[in-house]
């Protein structure tokens, strides 16, 4: 009888004492992760988007290419002259190279090139990495080509020879070249479109909204007052159409996606 009361009472504590563990477990447990318990940690993961990279088209090492374009520009005299620009791509490493003979080009007039380049790579999704750009502009007589109005000229000559394109001989363009492709400002549009219409274009690319500018002339408009004759300066304004004192075709451009149509329609 003696030895079952033991029995029982060992029985008794060591389910007391497994309870007494089991309390100490969760009480572990909820300290640890809070809220009801899975056995797993939940981690919260911030899934960041990634760009998608388009990869441009590598002309082949053996691609070589020549082309020639008209470009106008005005001398310091403000007479209009047309000189003759010239393109060779070859296999190379994406140097550019200058070869103006005896006429000097500004800052400005480089970096229009080579924003050029970037343009046409981008319209035509050509890589110009493997290639070596020689650019070379006939002797025009003048002391500097300043300005980057050749901008979009050498733009449409660097799309014609990285796709092989026939370059219209009749279309003559004017007007700087933003980086996304819009045609800015140019100056000289009167001389340029009248030196174009001399060497036997027909039709002449200008920036949007310079196909004719705004004048004013001068008068004299008197009154009297009382015995005297008062007199004042008033001016009057007028618009000069190029187009009508160039004799040629003016069309207003905003995008060089719009001179390509131009140049490449034949």
């Amino acid at each position: 009888m003696k030895r079952l009361a033991a029995i029982i009472f060992a029985l008794c504590g060591t389910l007391f004492i497994g309870i007494l563990i089991g309390l100490q477990i969760q009480t572990t447990q909820n300290e640890v992760f809070p809220g009801e318990y899975t056995g797993i940690k939940a981690i919260n993961l911030n899934v960041i988007p990634i760009e998608k990279i388009t990869y441009k088209n590598k002309i082949s090492p053996f691609y070589e290419n020549t082309v020639q374009m008209n470009m106008p520009a005005v001398m310091r005299d403000r007479t209009g002259i047309m000189t003759t620009a010239t393109l060779s791509v070859k296999p190379g490493e994406g140097n550019i190279f200058f070869n103006f003979n005896n006429v000097l080009i500004s800052p400005d007039t480089e970096q229009s090139i080579r924003n050029a380049i970037n343009v046409a790579s981008d319209i035509t999704n050509i890589s110009t990495n493997n290639i070596d750009f020689f650019y070379t502009l006939s002797d025009i007589n003048a002391s500097m080509l300043e300005g980057p109005s050749a901008g979009a000229a050498f733009c449409i000559m660097t799309i014609s020879a990285l796709q092989n394109k026939t370059i219209n001989p009749y279309v003559i363009i004017t007007g700087t070249l933003n980086h996304d492709g819009t045609i800015g400002l140019a100056s000289g549009i009167m001389e340029k479109a009248i030196i174009a219409k001399k060497t036997g274009a027909n039709l002449f690319l200008a920036p949007y909204g310079l196909s004719r500018e705004l004048n004013f002339t001068e008068q004299e408009y008197c009154s009297k007052y009382g015995k005297f004759d008062y007199c004042q300066t008033e001016y009057k304004q007028y618009w000069v159409d190029y187009e009508e004192h160039a004799d040629i075709e003016i069309k207003e451009i905003r995008t060089i996606q719009e001179a390509m149509e131009e140049f490449f329609a034949i």
